[in-house]
């Protein structure tokens, strides 16, 4: 069975220790009752910071992995307000994954998208 894309709660960013620092919105991926990945949003400083956590356990799921990435950046774009992301140095499929969904590189780990394209 593979994980489902559901609406987060803040059980499930608890869950994965994750904090956002602003008003937002996030998808969870769920297997067998666990959240095993977070993706999604917050506002802050007149920008959206697009961000995502990942088990390694979901790592065998990469077609979920962006089906929920898809998905919570289709909720960013509606806000139409620019978007940074950040390449996890640690994970090289990151920077793929960010030019994938539409994201052009700036410097170093730091990504930015228009919500105008």
């Amino acid at each position: 069975m593979s994980p489902s894309i559901v609406q987060a709660s803040n059980a499930h960013l608890e869950e994965m220790d994750e904090h956002p620092r602003g008003a937002g919105r996030a998808l969870a991926a769920v297997l067998q009752g666990r959240t095993i990945g977070i993706c999604g949003y917050f506002q802050m400083h007149g920008q959206l910071v697009f961000y995502a956590r990942i088990s390694p356990e979901l790592r065998a799921w990469p077609k979920t992995i962006l089906r929920g990435a898809k998905r919570a950046l289709a909720q960013a774009l509606r806000i139409r307000a620019p978007i940074v992301a950040y390449a996890d140095p640690a994970v090289p499929s990151s920077r793929r994954t960010l030019e994938h969904l539409g994201f052009r590189h700036l410097e170093g780990e730091t990504y930015w998208r228009t919500t105008w394209q």
